[in-house]
């Protein structure tokens, strides 16, 4: 069955971002209960943005985010220049207009955390792999290499994202996160960088 906000039990965070990205990192920290945990699991994540929808090229050819006529924030987006497209964005985005930019056919990569020595570490199993996460299911994300580890999702194109839902698994509710990170990659020269977009408890 597909996960709803509506019908699903989660926690939903916003924050204010003004940077547009095109892939993200999501890192899990802590646990609920990292001492009786053998593992991380997570259902479901959905970061909640819109698409970064109109772009110009800014000094130097880098690309520079534009304000396009249709922007469903409506705020002004055309603002300096950096390596990454950016913006200086203070205020939220309307909640209705903020939908879940990633899709299932996206490219997912498992990010391995620590091994905190509780006799488990490693890969998940072939059905709780890191496709999980944003597969819209509910189905099990889990890690064994549990303190840290999350995942990375290259979106189809660019997007500003202000929000994220964090949906919990069913069962052992210690292996739950109990904090977040995000992050966003820019791509220069084939190196991928990170830059911090949000980071809390849950």
């Amino acid at each position: 069955a597909a996960v709803t906000p509506e019908d699903n039990p989660h926690v939903e965070v916003r924050f204010a971002n003004g940077v547009a990205y095109a892939a993200y990192r999501v890192i899990f920290p802590t646990l609920r209960n990292s001492d009786r945990a053998n593992s991380m699991q997570i259902a479901e994540v959905e970061l909640l943005g819109y698409p970064a929808r109109s772009f110009q090229t800014g000094q130097g050819g880098l690309p520079h985010l534009q304000t396009a006529p249709d922007d469903p924030a409506g705020v002004d987006l055309g603002r300096g220049s950096s390596a990454a497209p950016t913006a200086d964005v203070e205020e939220f985005a309307p909640i209705q207009i903020l939908r879940d930019v990633t899709d299932p056919d996206d490219k997912v990569t498992i990010v391995f955390g620590e091994d905190d020595g509780d006799g488990r570490k490693g890969g998940p199993k072939t059905h709780e792999g890191v496709e999980n996460a944003i597969d819209n299911t509910g189905k099990k994300y889990l890690n064994y290499n549990d303190l840290g580890s999350g995942f990375i999702v290259e979106v189809a194109r660019p997007t500003l994202i202000q929000g994220a839902r964090f949906y919990p698994t069913n069962d052992a509710a210690g292996r739950d996160p109990a904090s977040y990170v995000i992050e966003g990659g820019t791509t220069r020269r084939g190196a991928r960088t990170w830059a911090p977009i949000a980071n809390g408890d849950l």
